[in-house]
């Protein structure tokens, strides 16, 4: 995937998200895992440019887990697979480490923001939490 830029009001583009220059990384797919590529000239709903296909798209935030149980290390590693900034990175406070009873004892540290969560009641998993875990490669 690259991501491309295409100004409405300007002309100016930053070569990271140029047509020509983009930045370029991996994705996982969803579904059947197919991706739109250029066959017999076409990308199907998406633009043909040259051998690639120009395609809009648009992204989601949503929390994977739900919070009515703390997830399994596994889970976590096979669900989780965007990385999040150190929690320290941010300002003091902004994000706390989950100290209720249903947070202690497992692998994980959950780090919630702006909420204090000392209770099991609560205990909320939303798209702000921040899971640490320990590498599964050591």
């Amino acid at each position: 995937i690259g991501i491309v830029h295409v100004p409405t009001h300007s002309t100016s583009v930053k070569k990271r998200v140029d047509r020509a220059t983009a930045t370029y990384f991996r994705v996982l797919w969803d579904g059947d895992r197919s991706f739109p590529t250029v066959q017999n000239g076409d990308c199907g709903p998406c633009e043909v440019d040259g051998s690639t296909c120009i395609c809009d798209t648009n992204a989601t935030i949503s929390a994977v887990f739900d919070g009515s149980t703390f997830p399994s290390l596994e889970d976590i590693h096979a669900q989780l697979l965007i990385g999040a900034p150190d929690p320290d990175m941010f300002d003091s406070g902004t994000y706390l480490p989950c100290s209720a009873p249903i947070c202690t004892g497992g692998d994980a540290v959950v780090y919630t923001r702006n909420i204090e969560v000392t209770q099991n009641d609560n205990f909320i998993l939303d798209s702000d939490t921040i899971f640490e875990v320990p590498n599964p490669n050591g």
